[in-house]
């Protein structure tokens, strides 16, 4: 049986077959891992029932079979083999599309699909359903500077730990997304305090990657959780904004180098996300070991020196930073004002994206908040749905634009009549939220208000983005001191 109640399998794995030839060793790649990461998996989920799918049969050049689509459409999760072999072949790409097809259609919807890179790969000509999510990469440079993967020709736990060390992350995580399908609905979740764990360079990898598990298993959730563009230093800094607001505390963790300066970039990322997290006004956790030659980097790379010896940076054992984090955002938690009186949200959706709107609106409900939906319109006069809608943007505190499967002219359109209304409001609005729900890939609405709220919710509902969108809405009633009930 597998873990997952609703499911015949609870991972599918989808590779290129290129990736499984034997090699002089005998070791079949995806296979070796396929059997390493079940073993994995069961022991952290606490019984031996997980199923893992892959096709070990059919050849790339064969029909994409109905068995193939079955197993997509009743999986769980998706585990993607990521290789040039896996980009150039028209089956992978038929696979990843199906089982895209058959999520849409579930009710339960998250962060189902992983990528396990195991070649360097230029991230442009990646899919665009995989660009944005973080991999697990199971290669690295050679002494040449080639890519070399992990566990060629055979695995070796003593000469490349690194492969035990991204296989743990990822059975821990895809254990974490299993247990969530199978147990808790996702608007049932209690929403977990996160962190900003800040990118790093090579040589502190290894404890950026302690930090994470330490954190994790304290219970916070740790961003960013999706891959930022690189090319773009305007585009990563508004993505890693929207994470830093959702943070309770910006953690640095600096090295003996200060890293490369990208193409385009007015400044090294080590700085830029640094300067982001004190315009957000977090609290800033950095780290370095005391062992670092600190004159010597003195007068080898000033600029990096004085970060290295900045206000925020504790010279300290790892543990003991790992300590420190988890206190700093026990000590802030915050409290949210509760509201004397009802708060009314309207939720102002497409017909074809209700079903996301009222579970949008279960949500708000959870966080002691109230929601209106417009009128289904079945029966009643275009000019009764109109009147309707005034009166749902004249009376509500917080306004919320679905924007899912509706085309982005619709939202365009609602967002350009909220501006002619606005003026008509005895009171001002609270708080302008713009939902992006799924699928992932959609067009840029490119109409931006003033302090309005852009909520990424592409992967599927997330709990703790709703309940910052109730917190900032709350503290702005508290701040304006609004009477909560129109006359």
């Amino acid at each position: 049986m597998p873990y997952v109640q609703g499911y015949t399998h609870d991972v599918f794995i989808s590779y290129a077959h290129v990736d499984n030839v034997a090699l002089v060793s005998g070791q079949r790649w995806v296979e070796t891992f396929q059997r390493n990461l079940s073993t994995y998996l069961n022991q952290i989920l606490g019984r031996r029932s997980a199923s893992i799918w892959m096709d070990k049969e059919l050849n790339g050049n064969e029909e994409f079979s109905v068995q193939i689509e079955a197993a997509l459409r009743e999986s769980a999760t998706l585990v993607v083999i990521s290789s040039t072999g896996y980009l150039k072949s028209k089956w992978c790409e038929r696979e990843y599309n199906a089982f895209l097809e058959a999520v849409e259609k579930k009710e339960r919807s998250g962060s189902r699909i992983f990528i396990v890179e195991i070649d360097r790969l230029d991230r442009n000509k990646l899919p665009e359903v995989f660009r944005s999510r973080i991999a697990y990469p199971f290669w690295k440079l050679d002494e040449n500077e080639e890519p070399k993967t992990y566990g060629v020709p055979v695995v070796d736990g003593l000469k490349e730990p690194e492969y035990f060390v991204w296989l743990n992350k990822l059975r821990r995580e895809l254990a974490e997304e299993l247990e969530r399908l199978d147990h808790v609905p996702q608007a049932q979740r209690p929403p977990r305090q996160a962190i900003f764990l800040a990118e790093v360079t090579d040589d502190v990898e290894d404890y950026r990657e302690q930090v994470e598990e330490y954190v994790t298993q304290a219970g916070l959730r740790v961003l960013p959780d999706t891959a930022y563009p690189r090319d773009n230093q305007a585009e990563y800094e508004r993505r890693m904004m929207d994470d830093l607001k959702q943070s309770r505390a910006f953690v640095q963790l600096l090295g003996a180098y200060s890293g490369r300066k990208r193409v385009g970039w007015n400044a090294r990322p080590l700085m830029v996300e640094f300067q982001q997290a004190s315009a957000a006004g977090l609290p800033i956790l950095q780290w370095r070991s005391r062992d670092l030659d600190l004159e010597k980097i003195r007068s080898s790379a000033s600029e990096h020196f004085d970060m290295l010896v900045g206000q925020h940076v504790r010279a300290c054992g790892i543990e003991e930073f790992k300590r420190a984090i988890v206190d700093e955002v026990q000590r802030r938690e915050i409290v949210k004002p509760v509201p004397s009186k009802d708060i009314l949200v309207f939720l102002n959706t497409d017909p074809q994206d209700r079903k996301f709107a009222e579970s949008l609106g279960e949500m708000l409900r959870a966080e002691g908040v109230g929601y209106s939906l417009p009128l289904p319109g079945a029966g009643l006069s275009a000019k009764d749905l109109r009147e309707d809608l005034n009166l749902n943007l004249l009376t509500c505190h917080g306004l919320i634009v679905v924007y899912a499967t509706s085309s982005v002219l619709w939202v365009r359109r609602q967002l350009a009549y909220w501006l002619r209304i606005l003026s008509e409001r005895e009171q001002p609005l609270s708080l302008l939220g713009l939902i992006e729900g799924p699928p992932s890939f959609k067009e840029n609405v490119s109409f931006v208000l003033p302090k309005m709220h852009t909520l990424n919710c592409r992967d599927g509902l997330h709990p703790d983005i709703v309940n910052g969108f109730v917190t900032a809405l709350l503290k702005e009633l508290h701040e304006r001191d609004t009477p909560l009930c129109p006359d």
